[in-house]
């Protein structure tokens, strides 16, 4: 009797936790287009070549998900995801050995960082 209970209640827990009960729901509702620049940049390594980051002129969000070309001639792409929270993150791989972005999305607003080896631009985007 008690193996035919721990069978049952196995089984219904098993079948009672599927695996949209797991799944993480994109965040939508910060879809769109967030416009605005860089508001600082910061050389990590002194003498960097920094530039005045002007690959940071949009992003466009959708079904949680972004890509912002970081460096067109080296085919280097930030590929990155918001979280239910407002959350920005997003990395690619780099010849200085990788570009992360980091964020927060809140009341139509994305404030964060692109951070490389050598350059770190501060950001201010607002939504369209």
């Amino acid at each position: 009797m008690l193996g035919l209970l721990r069978f049952l209640v196995l089984y219904l827990v098993a079948f009672s936790l599927t695996p949209t009960a797991f799944a993480q729901t994109p965040a939508t509702n910060f879809d769109g287009t967030y416009t605005g620049g860089v508001t600082n940049v910061e050389q990590i390594i002194r003498n960097s070549a920094c530039g005045g980051g002007g690959f940071m002129k949009s992003i466009t969000v959708k079904s949680g998900s972004f890509a912002l070309v970081y460096n067109a001639a080296h085919f280097e792409t930030i590929q990155g995801t918001i979280s239910p929270d407002g959350t920005v993150s997003g990395y690619t791989t780099s010849s200085g050995g990788g570009v992360r972005l980091t964020a927060k999305l809140q009341g139509g607003s994305m404030t964060g960082d692109v951070t490389s080896a050598t350059c770190k631009y501060s950001f201010q985007l607002t939504k369209r």
